[in-house]
């Protein structure tokens, strides 16, 4: 009997959070297709899976129509690339990842290419609703994360699945605070604070020293100790903030490595964040936030004068459609109104109020049949192919 060719499967992230999805599918996908190649471009997730990325993806993982500017050949070299690499791999289907501004000038150089292709987590069709047409004329099937996006699609030729958010299947229950807190002579006298600057360059450059300002200004108001924990995502990351954030007399500084993530969560009192997937895994968590972002002056004036962005930036208020987190962004983002936001979450009545209004919004990343959202879009990926008839 011919043995089978493995599915060949082609896959592309372009920043960490896309890694986390990714190594997740792939998981996924391997429990139920053993004969199954992986290739593509990933972070030290998908590595742990069996991608070796074609390059980093700390060089495209970029935001912003100014801050893109300085590395724009840079990024078309590495499109290029990833596409003649897809190509040469030929792969039976290709997923690509959020980033759509890397993600569709691939697909775009891949018209000629005979294969299944899938987007996962759409891009923000509630603010560019175009972006479904071109969905529609360059993919076979997307896979949203949030529910409310499947609307924009329901009536347009793509396929569409909710598959539900990955970060449901991350357990953050059974983390161990008070080691945590022993090890690092952490006080009960003292506040734990959270600090999530962003896993691109140009995030973490831009709002580690407004987050700085704040957080000092908090510790002065309420005249109390402060622990400012940075979690970090990559050794460029931890250099970036070990030559720039230093101890002051009522703040200390802890750089925290991905194994003590989830116990710093376990322990922590609240958290300052910038907006993204960062938000929704402190809330997960449990922990009361303050969202905070900034971009270019031209960035910003292009969503709010050209896309006529006026919507939440954090997904639990978009969920809920309504703000129960406090949202600081643009002329907001400044060292006072973050301070102020703080302090206000270290009454526990608000903090506690928070915490379980953002509980209940995200019961809705659920998918319905109660599948671990992963498995569910890993059965749709395969399904593209018909390869589930006998799973």
């Amino acid at each position: 009997m011919k043995k089978k060719s493995p599915t060949k499967i082609f896959i592309i992230a372009g920043e960490m959070s896309g890694d986390i999805l990714g190594a997740k599918l792939m998981r996924s996908l391997k429990s139920k297709e053993r004969n199954i190649v992986f290739k593509g471009v990933g972070g030290p997730k998908m590595h742990e899976e069996g991608i070796r990325s074609l390059f980093s993806i700390q060089k495209i993982a970029l935001w912003g129509f100014l801050e893109i500017l300085p590395h724009i050949f840079r990024v078309k070299h590495l499109i290029n690339k990833t596409i003649e690499e897809v190509y040469r791999f030929n792969p039976d289907i290709i997923v690509t990842i959020d980033s759509p501004g890397f993600n569709f000038r691939v697909i775009k150089g891949l018209q000629g290419l005979n294969c299944k292709k899938i987007h996962y987590v759409a891009p923000s069709v509630w603010i560019k609703p175009k972006r479904v047409k071109f969905l529609e004329k360059f993919y076979d099937k997307v896979l949203t994360i949030l529910p409310f996006e499947k609307k924009y699609f329901d009536k347009s030729l793509i396929q569409c699945d909710f598959v539900g958010h990955p970060i449901l299947e991350e357990d953050f229950e059974n983390s161990d605070g008070r080691c945590f807190c022993k090890k690092h002579k952490i006080s009960d006298e003292q506040i734990l604070l959270v600090v999530m600057t962003g896993s691109r360059e140009s995030e973490y450059r831009k709002l580690t020293p407004i987050f700085l300002d704040a957080i000092n200004l908090m510790a002065q108001k309420n005249q109390k100790k402060v622990v400012a924990a940075f979690p970090y995502v990559s050794n460029a990351h931890r250099k970036f903030l070990s030559e720039n954030v230093r101890d002051s007399d009522m703040v200390k500084i802890l750089f925290v490595p991905e194994a003590e993530k989830k116990a710093l969560y376990s322990s922590a009192d609240i958290a300052l964040v910038k907006s993204g997937t960062s938000s929704l895994e402190i809330a997960i968590a449990k922990l009361p936030i303050v969202v905070a972002y900034k971009v270019s002056f031209v960035t910003a004036w292009i969503l709010r004068n050209i896309l006529k962005f006026r919507g939440f930036v954090s997904i639990i208020n978009l969920l809920a459609n309504k703000m129960i987190i406090p949202e600081l962004l643009q002329e907001d983002c400044d060292a006072d109104k973050i301070s102020s936001e703080l302090s206000i979450l270290l009454e526990k009545k608000n903090a506690d109020e928070q915490v379980k209004k953002s509980l209940g919004e995200i019961k809705k990343l659920q998918p319905k049949d109660g599948q671990k959202p992963s498995m569910v879009a890993a059965l749709a990926v395969l399904g593209t192919l018909h390869l589930n008839k006998n799973l």
